[in-house]
């Protein structure tokens, strides 16, 4: 492509990453502050479609004399690195099995949530699930199939809820759910219901088939606690209840069983 006698903004389509503002740039510009790298942190966009991050340096041709003759810019393409940063960030606040959200992220989500619940006066609910003898996947087809399992269910759990509500991993075969916005405490208990209708149907891993049942706890905001932490523990409580009635079920959160449990 032939380019000579044209505007560098012609040549080259730059635009802030933040802002998205299209940035123009002059040769005199450069030549006048050679060492300042005026696109760093920037997108370059070739023919208006494809978008690449770069870095650019520029540095001075000088001829014999000292006097400036020429310049050369040197694109940096960063995707790679910037591949590898969004993919460090990924990792840092999901499961890294399930690639769902892990509880540093999840109580991120809750917290935001409380707060609009408290600013609009809207209810929402935590579901702390936990599968029932996960341990008896482990020690009879051993971890590799109790890993998928995991994948498996989190991978039904995903497609049974709005896209504003958040499924997180916990840690081990404990994974909650927060349900923002509701009108009410039966959208939460039908919530519940469903999940663990879904369980009757068996998971199919490496051509086995394997059974297994939930047993959930559900607290409530405002009416078993204001903070993330304390319905999430409430949840809980409610979820431990629920395996001592026998697992396969749901039990909402009372203050009854709290008393219980710490006795």
């Amino acid at each position: 492509m032939v380019s000579i006698g044209k505007p560098l903004s012609s040549v080259l389509h730059l635009v802030d990453e933040d802002s998205g503002r299209l940035l123009r740039i002059s040769i005199s510009e450069l030549l006048a502050d050679p060492g300042r790298n005026p696109v760093n942190g920037t997108v370059l966009i070739v023919n208006y479609e494809d978008k690449i991050p770069i870095e650019l340096n520029t540095t001075l041709i000088s001829d014999s004399m000292g006097s400036v003759s020429g310049l050369v810019l040197v694109f940096y393409d960063l995707t790679e690195r910037k591949r590898y940063e969004q993919k460090l960030r990924f990792n840092a606040i999901h499961d890294h099995l399930t690639e769902l959200p892990n509880r540093s992220l999840f109580f991120d989500r809750l917290n935001m949530a409380l707060a609009q619940a408290q600013r609009d006066s809207h209810r929402l609910a935590i579901l702390m699930l936990d599968l029932d003898e996960f341990k008896k996947v482990n020690d009879t087809h051993g971890h590799n199939i109790g890993d998928k399992l995991l994948q498996s269910v989190a991978y039904r759990l995903i497609h049974m809820f709005r896209k504003g509500d958040t499924i997180a991993r916990l840690g081990g075969d404990e994974f909650v759910l927060l349900l923002p916005e509701i009108p009410d405490a039966d959208v939460a208990r039908n919530v519940a219901e469903r999940v663990i209708h879904s369980f009757k149907k068996p998971f199919e891993i490496d051509s086995i088939k394997i059974a297994i049942t939930a047993s959930i706890g559900i607290s409530f905001y405002p009416d078993d606690g204001e903070d993330a932490d304390t319905l999430v523990k409430n949840a809980d409580i409610a979820m431990y209840w629920a395996k001592q009635q026998g697992r396969n079920r749901w039990h909402q959160y009372s203050r009854e069983q709290r008393e219980y449990i710490n006795n």
